[in-house]
Parts: C-alpha cells; structure tokens; sequence
C-alpha cells in the first residue's frame, strides 16, 4: 500500500497516487478513533459509495466519503485494513490538534438579473449535514447580524449539496439589491462565512419583475414557512385561530359563479401531476 491522504473537509478525504495491490481476503478503508488500528472502527464507503471488499488500485485519485454522523477531526486513523487477518496493510494517524479545512465552495461569476434575483452558475458546495444557510446584510463583511435568505426552491432550511447547478435566489419581503452589502454562505453554528460576495454600490439591474401585495396579519404569532408562504396563529383558551398568507400561481385561480348556488371545500393537500388538487385528508372549519 502506498500513496498521501488529505482532508479535503470534515468529511472528505483525497487519496492521492494511491496503490494497493488487492490481495486481502477481507479488506476495507477503515477508520476510527481508538488508540490505534484494530477492529473497533468503522468501514468508509470506497469512491463508489460502496462498501465491497477493496479491489486493486493502480496509482489512482480516490475521494472517500465518510459515514453519516462521522468526522475527519474526530478520528484518530485511516487505514487500509483487514479484518480477516487483523492487519492494517498501510494507516494514517491524526494529529489531536487537526482542524479540517471548510468546505469548498465553486461556482461561475455570481451576478443580479433584476434588483431582487441572483444567479449563481454551476454551484459547487456539499454542506455535508452542517447548518449553512444563504444569508444576506449590510456593512463592511458577513456577520451574524445578518438574515437568512430562502433557497432556490423557496425554504428556510439548511442547504443541501449542489454539483454543478445553476441556483436562483430571490431576495425577500422587498428587498433589492440597493438594501444589502453582501450575500454569503453562512455557517451558523460557527458563525462564519464560507462564502462571499460583495454587492457593488449603485448595482445597474432592472427592477424587481415580481409585484408584492402589502399584507398585515391581525394575529399576534407568526412564522415563515416558506419564501411564499406565511403562517399566523393566536390561542384562546382551548381555541386556536390559524391564517395562511402567501403568493398563489395565478394558473390556480378559478371563476365563482355568482348566478346559482356553488359548494365550496376548504382543504389543503397535495397538486397531482396534473397540476390539479389531489386526495386530501386535512378538512379545517370554516
């Protein structure tokens, strides 16, 4: 076994002019964080993804994934391992104080389409679980003082990984590109930016294509779900008072006959892939 490991992120690692000549009986990438190489460790999947017995590898670039939950700065070794003989044919120790590297972040040229729409092509990020977000604000750099910008696909949740798509933002409630300084990937739990992009002053975009409807809702508690989509509840007593607001497509608005009687359902549920309302189980009262 020959070849140079490298962490390329807390839950990447390179293998570098890797050789391994394929002859263990039982052989696997191998990692852990006792003592020393031993059976108490845990199989990393190959480049594949997969969890065979290892093959012949002839001086060759292999990027290993590890497991859900596991680190590279919480492990002691890598080896390459054999649990029929209990024998590691080559390992690598690391070091107690090792920071892993952030992860990296790819893309074209970041650049407004219109005063409240970015378009970053073929972005290149895997947060690999961690609790990143878009994130936008004003002054000099990232900071925590900033907000939390929904995703392509409209939520306020952590992002997942992107290889190689184009991503489309819309900056919310209003904002342009005139109202923040910077647009960044964010880490939340280590407060820092992996990230950024600073915004240039006087940005020469059209305006929003998107027209907003002001909306206040009389409720006292409110949260939003989704770029669209906001929830408002009150509580009395044993009673609950719950109001949806949101941007509805205007290809799902249908006339309501005022000549004769019409029975209308409150319900929400699924679109099928027709695009029309599906089976529901959710009936509120009026």
């Amino acid at each position: 076994v020959s070849g140079d490991v490298y962490a390329v992120d807390d839950w990447t690692l390179l293998l570098v002019d890797f050789n391994y000549d394929g002859t263990g009986d039982d052989t696997f990438f191998w990692a852990g964080d006792s003592g020393r190489p031993g059976p108490l460790g845990f199989i990393v999947p190959d480049q594949h993804g997969k969890t065979n017995i290892l093959e012949r590898y002839n001086n060759e670039e292999v990027r290993l994934r590890l497991p859900d939950g596991k680190r590279v700065s919480r492990l002691s070794w890598f080896a390459i391992y054999d649990l029929a003989s209990q024998n590691a044919f080559g390992d690598v120790y690391v070091p107690e104080e090792f920071e892993s590297p952030a992860p990296q972040v790819n893309s074209g040229p970041v650049r407004f389409l219109d005063a409240s729409t970015v378009l970053i092509p073929e972005l290149r990020f895997d947060p690999g679980g961690e609790d990143v977000y878009w994130w936008t604000g004003v002054g000099p750099q990232p900071s925590a003082r900033g907000v939390p910008l929904p995703d392509d696909l409209g939520y306020l949740e952590p992002l997942r990984a992107h290889m190689g798509e184009d991503v489309m933002l819309r900056l919310p409630g209003g904002r342009s590109a005139a109202d923040i300084d910077w647009l960044a990937l964010w880490h939340r739990a280590n407060g820092t930016a992996l990230a950024t992009v600073l915004v240039p002053d006087s940005l020469n975009v059209p305006p929003a294509a998107a027209t907003l409807h002001p909306f206040v809702t009389r409720l006292p508690r409110c949260e939003q779900l989704h770029r669209d989509l906001q929830v408002s509840w009150d509580i009395f007593g044993n009673q609950i008072s719950i109001q949806l607001a949101g941007m509805a497509d205007d290809t799902l608005d249908q006339e309501w006959p005022t000549d004769r009687a019409v029975f209308i359902v409150w319900a929400v549920g699924p679109l099928d892939h027709l695009g029309e309302p599906a089976y529901h189980r959710l009936r509120p009262a009026i």
